[in-house]
């Protein structure tokens, strides 16, 4: 791979990361001066065209959308690379080697919901259930997802709820498809550089046999470790100080149906009908397993029932009471 054949919104993406020299996710006209691409300053007033004397990245993407359209596709994307080699842009860590390739593949394996968790839980930095504008923009997943922000907060709020989050990736799905979706998540936790060694060593036969001990069981065995407290119901801090938070935060809207903070074993039997609805028997009983197996939860008695002890003098009793039956 070459730069010619890097997408054109990476290029853009690595542009703004390069003259954000304070890394505050806003560039003023000074960076952009004082950077390799200073003569981009010279478009400084169709940068800013809100005149608040800053640009962020929907700016910044606004900016270059418009540009393309004065172009066509071939001299838009000569005109970046001329760009990247002229003004000496380092994208080397987004040229991708065969050895990057076989790296990046172990991430088939992940489900996308996964990936997902595990980018949100990135972008909150403050474990607050709730990453900011801030968060995104000048977190390590600033060129990936910082130009989404008024697709993801679509309240306006300048946070990402995990409802929002989730309509998001939604509608991401939809116009992609499945197979897209995934490959654009792959793509999000590759480049930012995501640790998901824990998710791609995963130990996938234990999954599976977890999911031979069905549904029911795990469900109660979930349930049991989730309410540390043994208070028979589920805390939001419980879900956030716990392993699942990667895979439970997500549907926290869903799971605390009447919003009171914590969810009742009602709302969590409601939850998960639906949850198997929605996935399927198999998909379902996959998720339960990869749950258990990603928490750590002790299921080491039902996998391995104890034997029943059989009184000697007690069988022998039930034989003989067997033989004159016959």
């Amino acid at each position: 791979m070459s730069v010619e054949d890097l997408p054109a919104e990476k290029i853009i993406a690595r542009f703004y990361t390069v003259i954000d020299s304070d890394a505050d996710g806003r560039l003023t006209k000074k960076e952009i001066e004082y950077s390799p691409l200073a003569s981009l300053s010279k478009q400084w007033d169709k940068l800013n065209a809100d005149g608040d004397g800053v640009i962020d990245r929907a700016e910044w993407t606004r900016y270059w959308a418009e540009t393309d359209l004065g172009m066509s596709n071939a001299e838009f994307k000569a005109y970046l690379v001329d760009a990247v080699k002229n003004c000496g842009i380092d994208v080397s860590d987004l040229i991708e080697s065969h050895k990057d390739l076989k790296a990046k593949q172990k991430l088939n394996i992940v489900p996308s919901e996964q990936l997902a968790a595990r980018i949100y839980t990135v972008m909150d930095v403050k474990a607050d259930g709730g990453p900011s504008k801030r968060d995104v923009s000048c977190g390590p997943l600033a060129e990936q997802l910082a130009s989404h922000m008024t697709d993801m907060d679509t309240d306006a709020d300048n946070k990402i709820s995990v409802t929002e989050w989730n309509s998001f990736l939604k509608k991401k799905e939809e116009a992609f498809g499945a197979d897209a979706y995934k490959q654009f998540l792959r793509d999000v936790v590759w480049e930012a550089d995501v640790d998901c060694s824990d998710l791609v060593s995963a130990d996938f036969k234990a999954v599976e046999k977890y999911q031979t001990l069905g549904s029911d069981a795990l469900i109660k065995r979930l349930w049991d470790t989730i309410d540390s407290d043994s208070g028979g119901s589920i805390e939001k801090n419980e879900v956030l100080y716990s392993p699942f938070k990667e895979m439970l935060m997500p549907y926290w809207g869903k799971l605390d149906a009447d919003q009171s903070g914590r969810v009742s074993s009602e709302e969590w039997n409601s939850f998960l009908k639906k949850l198997k609805q929605e996935k399927g028997e198999a998909g379902f009983n996959k998720f339960l397993a990869y749950m258990t197996y990603q928490g750590d939860v002790d299921v080491s008695d039902l996998l391995d029932p104890a034997p029943v002890v059989v009184n000697n003098a007690q069988a022998s009793s039930e034989e003989r009471q067997c033989c004159l039956v016959m």
